[in-house]
């Protein structure tokens, strides 16, 4: 059975082999995307697609030759290692290069273990080389020490590399609950048109929501205290099919109905609704409500209520603000002159609830309120500082950009994804896990070493008893 490998055996089981390998790879893409569209290519049953294709390259070469096809077997699942490089367009990085190596040894290791069971059936003689082995396998103390490095090397490189990969899962999807999956702006135009944009974005494939939205930086100052801040208005209505907001108290609809907000201190204000009609509008001069008539509310004028406004968890445990305080917006932006130059513009809006992301820094420097709020703070009128974009699949938001900017025909308008949002953050991480790797592979290359140094000199002890 144990025949020796000759140039027409090799070439003819070689070609069945990668010709197999490669229709079977083939095959199993186009059935998956057709019965199961949704399956995780770096998932569980993604691996064990491979090593059934493994084990059927296995059998294969098994039936072909007369001999244990090693070299066969491994040119085979080259194939499949090329083949996944070809779905990659050949950029091999930290996130695919794992992917990559476990596929390979999945299928490498299935080949050879169904080629070694039809060896085994087809009569192949191992007894003699099972009997030498036994004889001399005989750990001694510097053997196992090897073994054990080498173990503990590659327990390392696992375990550090899946903790650092599960700690910048863990960010990413906190990053992209906080933020929007991209954002569309309009390079230095008034951006008053994203009524009908908002349109044509519906009808782009893959784009899942989308809400206007106003950015700008402020200072929020309470009873005790104040704080530099991004404050960010949003429509109430489409935001939550972005960015959702977890609030720990308050409701986001009291954005757009501040009258609804209760007074934290105190008795609540009568509102026009439940005053008689004689009666005038008790305000809150702290909050900056502005009292008017009864008599006045039929259609000629009509009640301002403060507008709300929702805090991060952390800046309202510094403002010492909760849900009914008021709170002052100022911004240095403002086109009215005073004696001494530009007067800062402030107005007062009430506490309308609390949100919290779990990301220190949103939560300390982050303020929402209504869109409307905000055109009229600053004075935008209708315009807004860009679109927020939520995409069914997160990982294509590049596409989906240039697909945004294909329907949009390009300039003014521009796309920023998450990651470019968060490159920096994003970077370091990829950094460190490489700098990881590297140190991991080192430990484990040193402790190889040992043990083929040690193997080396078992064999040149016993070669002459072999």
């Amino acid at each position: 059975m144990e025949r020796r490998r000759t140039w027409a055996s090799f070439g003819l089981a070689s070609a069945a082999g990668i010709l197999a390998s490669v229709g079977l790879m083939l095959a199993a893409e186009q059935l998956i995307a057709i019965f199961f569209p949704a399956l995780d290519p770096t998932g569980p049953a993604a691996y064990i697609c491979i090593g059934l294709q493994g084990i059927g390259i296995g059998i294969l070469l098994g039936s072909l030759v007369d001999y244990y096809p090693s070299i066969e077997g491994w040119l085979a699942s080259s194939c499949v290692l090329a083949r996944l490089l070809v779905r990659d367009d050949f950029q091999v990085g930290m996130g695919n290069a794992i992917e990559l190596g476990l596929k390979f040894e999945v299928h490498f290791a299935s080949v050879f273990a169904a080629a070694f069971a039809v060896f085994l059936i087809r009569g192949g003689g191992l007894y003699y080389p099972f009997f030498v082995g036994m004889r001399y396998l005989r750990f001694k103390m510097i053997t196992a020490i090897s073994v054990v490095g080498v173990a503990l090397g590659v327990a390392a490189l696992m375990v550090v590399l899946a903790v650092v990969s599960g700690f910048e899962s863990d960010l990413k999807e906190k990053v992209v609950g906080t933020n929007a999956h991209a954002i569309l702006q309009k390079r230095g135009i008034d951006f008053g048109e994203h009524e009908l944009v908002m349109e044509k974005l519906g009808r782009v494939e893959g784009v899942a929501a989308a809400t206007p939205f106003t950015y700008n930086e402020v200072m929020v100052t309470s009873r005790k205290n104040l704080a530099g801040v991004f404050i960010r208005g949003v429509d109430p209505k489409t935001v939550e099919g972005v960015t959702p907001l977890e609030l720990d108290a308050g409701r986001l609809e009291w954005l757009e109905h501040p009258e609804r907000i209760p007074i934290a201190d105190g008795p609540r204000p009568a509102r026009p609704a439940e005053a008689g009609e004689g009666s005038d509008f008790v305000a809150d001069p702290d909050a900056g409500e502005v009292p008017m008539p009864g008599a006045l509310k039929a259609g000629r004028a009509r009640a301002r209520y403060t507008p709300g406004i929702l805090l991060g968890r952390e800046l309202a445990e510094n403002l010492g603000a909760r849900p009914g305080d008021p709170v002052k917006v100022i911004s240095p932006l403002s086109e009215d002159l005073g004696p001494s130059g530009p007067v800062p513009r402030s107005r007062a809006f009430r506490v309308a609830g609390i949100f919290h992301t779990g990301m220190y820094e949103y939560d300390a420097k982050s303020v929402v309120v209504s869109l409307r709020a905000s055109q009229d703070f600053f004075g935008m009128g209708e315009t807004i500082t860009g679109i927020a974009l939520r995409f069914h699949d997160v990982d294509q938001a590049a596409e989906r950009c240039r697909d945004i900017l294909a329907v949009l025909d390009g300039y003014p308008y521009f796309t920023r994804t998450w990651y470019q949002m968060n490159k920096n953050l994003f970077s370091a991480l990829k950094l460190q896990k490489v700098g990881m790797f590297i140190i991991l592979v080192v430990v484990i290359l040193v402790s190889a070493f040992g043990i083929i140094s040690t193997l080396i000199m078992l064999v040149w002890e016993k070669i002459k008893e072999i």
